[in-house]
């Protein structure tokens, strides 16, 4: 598969920045869906980039009605190797690779309804990480993410991405 180009759909910052990451490590466009020019054919294979939402993957939707889906990407708060991938891919009834990579927290830009339910969330799951005794490591970056925000955006989070997309190519050739 001749994949065309990278295809996002970023709330806060963290999945474009992700979108960004890839795109100079594989030499692919990436562009945030909705604007993407007209030399990325209708139906084109893409790798499509967005963030969950409450389990949700944000713009899958539509992604997958404009253009030939052929790995997806899931942005989310959870820790790096986390199982939503499979969740996702459940979800969607998706026939490709799905990848889960940690994006970050930050309240400041977030706006809304999607602010209201993340001050509820946090007013929820604070108190309950806070009081537990033994948290895992997943936990304790849970936390931290809640109390101060972060972004955990990082080159190697994409490794294995980047190994899929590097054997895809050589399939091409």
């Amino acid at each position: 598969m001749n994949i065309k180009a990278i295809i996002y759909t970023s709330n806060t910052g963290f999945t474009r920045k992700y979108a960004q990451l890839l795109a100079l490590k594989t030499g692919l466009e990436a562009f945030e869906l909705g604007k993407v020019p007209g030399k990325i054919a209708k139906g084109s294979p893409v790798i499509y980039m967005g963030w969950l939402k409450a389990g949700r993957l944000m713009g899958i939707d539509k992604a997958a009605k404009e253009y030939s889906l052929a790995a997806v990407c899931a942005v989310g708060m959870g820790a790096q190797g986390s199982a939503q991938a499979a969740g996702v891919q459940r979800t969607y009834r998706l026939q490709v690779p799905v990848f889960y990579l940690q994006g970050g927290f930050d309240m400041d830009k977030l706006t809304g309804m999607n602010r209201f339910m993340m001050r509820c969330m946090v007013k929820l799951q604070l108190p309950r990480l806070e009081k537990k005794k033994n948290r895992t490591a997943e936990e304790e970056e849970m936390l931290m993410l809640l109390k101060k925000g972060g972004d955990k955006v990082n080159e190697k989070n994409l490794g294995s991405i980047l190994k899929w997309y590097e054997q895809e190519k050589q399939q091409t050739k």
